[in-house]
């Protein structure tokens, strides 16, 4: 209920805009960014953090966050709990 408050708080920033999330993220921030990103005609892009879990660290994920992070994007969203099948 908290993440679903946040971002239809945000909702305004949203319009038109492109959010970034992570595949790995959980269902209630998908949820909550959908519903969110309808209201404000909003585009939600999810990209991999990584491809191994076992292999993932800071820094490459940093580096492909940055590498997709585009004029548009006007929200980043990102938990720490992740929800991975690995």
């Amino acid at each position: 209920m908290g993440l679903a408050t946040v971002y239809n708080g945000l909702t305004h920033y949203f319009a038109n805009a492109e959010i970034l999330t992570s595949t790995h993220d959980h269902y209630s921030t998908e949820k909550s960014l959908e519903f969110a990103a309808a209201r404000a005609s909003a585009v939600i892009k999810r990209i991999s953090l990584y491809d191994d879990p076992a292999e993932a660290d800071a820094d490459r994920i940093a580096d492909v966050i940055d590498k997709n992070i585009t004029a548009k994007t006007k929200i980043l969203a990102l938990t720490w709990v992740h929800s991975s099948p690995a």
